[in-house]
């Protein structure tokens, strides 16, 4: 889609997430709804029926959205945003779950301490060897 509307060519594409945001429709284009022929066949006679004149205009309205809102240095731009906000968050997540095996550690050492220490204050039981079973 992208490099249909920076030729200048008018599209036709779902109206799904990832689409809407490239194709305003009746603008530089047309939405369709999803898996209906009916509404595609419909949207294919309308780009057939525009005027040499409307058709350039819907090509030059999508070149001007292409360049406007999908710019290599935008789009890197915010894909790196994007990657800084989930390092962050996965930072936060390291930082989080390193504690938390600390705490772990620390209560399974300390748990152990106090489980041999009441061991050694414990009495053993009695064994009887005169008996048998």
């Amino acid at each position: 889609m992208l490099e249909a509307i920076a030729m200048e060519k008018p599209i036709i594409t779902t109206d799904a997430p990832g689409c809407r945001e490239v194709c305003f429709d009746g603008v530089n284009g047309f939405l369709v709804k999803p898996r209906d022929a009916l509404c595609l066949a419909a949207a294919m006679e309308k780009v057939l029926n525009l005027s040499d004149e409307e058709r350039i205009n819907m090509g030059k309205e999508g070149r001007r959205i292409a360049v406007e809102r999908f710019k290599a240095d935008k789009v890197v731009d915010i894909y790196l945003r994007e990657i800084e906000k989930s390092f962050y968050r996965n930072s936060q997540f390291l930082n989080e779950t390193q504690s938390m095996l600390a705490c772990i550690n620390f209560y399974s050492q300390f748990s152990q301490c106090n489980l041999s220490i009441s061991s050694l204050s414990s009495q053993p039981e009695p064994v009887n060897f005169l008996t048998s079973d």
